[in-house]
């Protein structure tokens, strides 16, 4: 399975697909911008390994959301945000081996 990066210049809606699992149309994060905590959104069309991943603009891991294997479905996961500082970041959410990153608005 290919790893998750993200470096300097990483494009925010960024899309990889290399299956299907993923409706991608779906994906999305409410609020945003967010103070201390956002919800992912997102719809799998089968069951899937899913991996979340929050990331800084420089490529730092932020933090590791969830990871684990999830149904076919409308699923939503919390994204705790009490820690960590106020900027820009993207958030990585990996279906099997599609991926798509949302950027995500920290403010205080």
């Amino acid at each position: 399975m290919q790893q998750p990066s993200v470096g300097t210049g990483v494009a925010v809606q960024e899309e990889h697909r290399l299956g299907n699992s993923l409706n991608s149309d779906a994906a999305r994060i409410i609020p945003n911008p967010a103070i201390n905590y956002a919800t992912l959104h997102y719809s799998l069309t089968e069951a899937n390994f899913v991996r979340v991943e929050l990331f800084s603009l420089l490529g730092q891991r932020m933090n590791t959301i969830f990871e684990g294997k999830q149904l076919a479905g409308e699923h939503t996961l919390s994204l705790p945000l009490q820690n960590i500082p106020r900027g820009v970041y993207v958030c990585r959410l990996w279906v099997g081996e599609t991926s798509k990153s949302l950027r995500l608005i920290v403010g205080d």
